[in-house]
């Protein structure tokens, strides 16, 4: 039997006053929620906020409920905003934007606003939600952090260029006391130590200026048409001493005709001597190292491989970043401060090239190899 007219005017009624209730439940979670949310028309127009929106913008429900998203919004996130919306009702997926408000006292508030279309069903876009979250503390701890991390790139640029200005009278007096006569053994040990001391400071503060003036962007290049067995010529000759000195051997091989590319030869140099000066380093005494260059594929490939101690699996992404050390105890005993792989992988990406490290482990080696592109 067909439903009565009163039936059906109950089921209204019940229906309506279920719809009620979930309004209403929906209300009292948004007003209680612990993110601002708001609803907005097409334009931008506010039309309903929850209680902690207005704890973030400062503004009452009435006050807001008389504006648009671009009033309250930083005028140098406007266009952005209002282009993320514009894009937004063309597509079915939400979307997240980090931006400020211009709080009603005056202050910017940094929020962190995740948007979304309601749409009817046909699939049109009938208005916008926002889900916002006040993300200021942290905007300005990062703006703190970036601070800190400026002033002291600052500071060590500052310290290695005081340290090294002593350095360099320091030496001229070394090498005074080298020609004096002086057939005291004693003396002769003091000026070899001072030598070996000042030659060892001297380098380390090259590696704070090398690595200040790469984190400021400020270190340049003179590239000029190099051949690669010249590089290795000169690197090889810088770091001879430092390599008998812990008594390896040292096998060089390069191709016969050239292998030419553009770049600094000094800071080409540089880098082979660092990593030449690390296999030593990290190599026993009376190891072995092996410093190989060939051409591949259109770029000059240079490989600096050793018989020593090798590097732990986990330490090897990590191998090129600033402060990275094999042995990083303040007593550690191979010195240094871990900047030169780190100088070494930036010189080499100026060049438009890459370095790559491999070992199978503690005790068995590493291998670094750097690839540059060769000139036609």
């Amino acid at each position: 039997m067909a439903d009565t007219i009163p039936d059906i005017l109950r089921s209204v009624r019940e229906a309506e006053q279920t719809m009620r209730m979930q309004a209403e439940r929906l209300r009292i979670v948004q007003d209680q929620a612990p993110v601002g949310i708001c609803e907005i028309d097409l334009e931008g127009h506010y039309l309903r906020v929850n209680d902690r929106f207005c704890e973030i913008t400062g503004y009452t429900r009435e006050e807001l409920l008389t504006k648009r998203f671009q009033d309250i919004t930083h005028p140098d996130d406007v266009v952005a905003d209002v282009e993320a919306l514009r894009r937004q009702a063309h597509v079915e997926f939400p979307y997240r934007v980090e931006k400020r408000y211009i709080h009603k006292n005056g202050h910017i508030v940094w929020i962190e606003l995740n948007g979304y279309i309601v749409r009817d069903e046909q699939g049109q876009p009938l208005f916008g939600v926002g889900i916002v979250q006040d993300i200021t503390e942290r905007k300005q701890a990062e703006a703190a952090l970036r601070e800190a991390d400026r002033r002291k790139d600052e500071f060590l640029a500052m310290l290695a260029h005081e340290l090294r200005n002593p350095l360099a009278p320091i030496r001229n007096a070394v090498t005074i006391m080298q020609r004096l006569d002086g057939s005291d053994p004693k003396l002769h040990w003091a000026r070899e130590v001072i030598a070996r001391q000042v030659n060892h400071l001297t380098r380390l503060v090259d590696d704070l200026l090398d690595v200040s003036r790469i984190v400021q962007g400020k270190l340049t290049l003179q590239k000029t048409d190099v051949d690669v067995a010249t590089l290795i010529e000169h690197a090889v000759e810088e770091s001879r001493p430092f390599i008998e000195l812990r008594r390896h051997t040292l096998t060089v091989s390069v191709p016969p005709e050239p292998v030419r590319v553009n770049g600094d030869n000094v800071r080409l140099t540089q880098v082979i001597a660092n990593l030449l000066d690390n296999a030593a380093k990290y190599t026993p005494e009376g190891g072995r190292i092996w410093l190989r260059a060939t051409r591949e594929n259109g770029e000059a490939v240079i490989s600096v491989r050793d018989s020593g101690e090798g590097i732990a699996q986990d330490l090897l992404p990590h191998l090129f970043d600033l402060f990275i050390q094999a042995e990083s105890t303040l007593d550690r005993a191979k010195g240094g401060l871990g900047l030169g792989l780190t100088i070494v992988r930036n010189i080499v990406g100026m060049h438009g090239g890459r370095v790559e490290v491999s070992s199978q482990g503690p005790g068995k080696g590493s291998e670094f190899v750097v690839r540059l592109p060769t000139l036609i």
